[in-house]
């Protein structure tokens, strides 16, 4: 309740989320039922952009954000109507029923009766029932700012809409599960729920007190751990699927995402390798690294320059992973020619490896055949020393060999 009534929050945070602690779990935590990772961690980090992901358990929600109402912005000046003073506000808008108005508190009392306040704001109401149902006494509530109108209602008619309102039929032809209250259908029901109220402006806080205040009993086997597991996995796939996906969500096409990833794979033997041991090296034994900055020069032919090789140590890895894969699938394919003792059983997952590698390595390939004459030899020298190497040890190691050593022909003589 203080993060929600802070003024300073600007009354825009929909939830409370609180993590999940367990008791029961040995020392060891042997299938991570701690969970420390995700609930110290990544809702944490959260918690700075806007807010954490609800996770269904441990959460206080603001029924004004369920209800589907945008989070408030800077108020609007105040205007008057037949029911008394208005004030107009932002936040008050909704997207699914007109009449973004709220009835100040001083004329409230005045329309305690729901049944005053539909003959009053018929229209209103008509429009909120398409989103909320036909339930007056919780339009009316929707309708209010304070309860006061509950005052002079029957405690029988309050059970009588309660009933009314939780029946399976309510939710029909309105809003409710779609796009207010709790969205089900889908196994991540909790997740898209903070979803919906994070796209309307609203944003959650992640509380962490020194003596939780949510515990339960944590799950002591490791089946029903996987059971649990594989839920949370079904949930990201059906999120993976959906139209708000990032993959196609985002409109980055096929050709971009591939370009990043061959990118991705060329850096992680070069620039990246490099990162690592350079950070090691000053972290550990202190020796700084200069890294050259840089500076782009304009020039005529922007599309030669694209191949212009220019020495540098992160070139030879690239190009021995390049050798080192060419040459192993055309030894592959040689062998399992040459050979007749049926190897094609085990050359094509070697080969696909081997193609995978180099499929990704095809700009830097491009650039090679494109400008072969201005590769500097010093990376050529190194790349086939390297690949060389590399490859004399596969063949002493030659991990696919099943070694057996039989008895020695001095135990067993001729029988041998």
């Amino acid at each position: 309740m203080c993060f929600m009534m802070n003024q300073s929050n600007m009354n825009k945070v929909c939830y409370v989320q609180f993590p999940h602690r367990f008791d029961g779990i040995d020392a060891n935590d042997w299938y991570a039922d701690h969970n420390s990772v995700f609930y110290d961690i990544a809702l944490k980090c959260l918690d700075g952009i806007q807010g954490p992901l609800h996770v269904g358990t441990g959460c206080f929600l603001n029924r004004k954000a369920l209800y589907g109402y945008d989070a408030p912005l800077e108020p609007i000046a105040c205007q008057t109507s037949q029911l008394g003073p208005v004030t107009k506000s932002t936040g008050d808008s909704h997207s699914y029923f007109t009449s973004p108005y709220v009835i100040d508190e001083s004329r409230s009392s005045l329309l305690a009766e729901p049944s005053n306040l539909e003959m009053e704001s018929h229209s209103v109401f008509l429009s909120m029932e398409k989103c909320f149902g036909h339930s007056p006494l919780l339009l009316a509530s929707n309708l209010l700012n304070d309860d006061s109108f509950t005052e002079s209602v029957i405690s029988d008619e309050v059970l009588r809409e309660a009933i009314h309102v939780i029946s399976c039929e309510y939710e029909d032809n309105t809003a409710w599960g779609r796009e207010i209250g709790w969205i089900y259908g889908f196994q991540t029901g909790d997740i898209l729920t903070g979803f919906k109220m994070h796209t309307r402006g609203w944003r959650s806080i992640y509380c962490m007190p020194q003596h939780a205040a949510f515990r339960g009993s944590a799950i002591v086997n490791l089946s029903d751990r996987l059971g649990q597991v594989l839920l949370w996995a079904l949930c990201s796939i059906e999120i993976l699927f959906s139209r708000h996906c990032p993959i196609w969500w985002s409109g980055v096409t096929v050709q971009e995402w591939w370009r990043n990833q061959q990118l991705w794979l060329i850096a992680g033997v070069s620039s990246h390798l490099f990162a690592v041991i350079q950070g090691l090296t000053k972290a550990v034994l202190g020796i700084k690294t200069s890294i050259g900055l840089i500076k782009k020069k304009s020039t005529p032919d922007n599309a030669m320059v694209l191949y212009t090789f220019k020495w540098t140590s992160l070139l030879i890895f690239p190009m021995m992973l390049i050798l080192i894969n060419l040459w192993g699938m055309f030894v592959g394919i040689f062998s399992a020619v040459t050979n007749d003792s049926g190897s094609w059983r085990f050359l094509f997952a070697k080969l696909l490896f081997a193609f995978w590698v180099t499929i990704h390595l095809h700009p830097f390939l491009k650039g090679l055949l494109v400008r072969k004459s201005q590769i500097p030899a010093i990376v050529i020298i190194w790349s086939v020393l390297l690949a060389a190497l590399f490859s004399v040890l596969w063949l002493r190691l030659d991990p696919y060999t099943i070694r057996f050593r039989g008895p020695d022909v001095e135990d067993c003589g001729i029988v041998c």
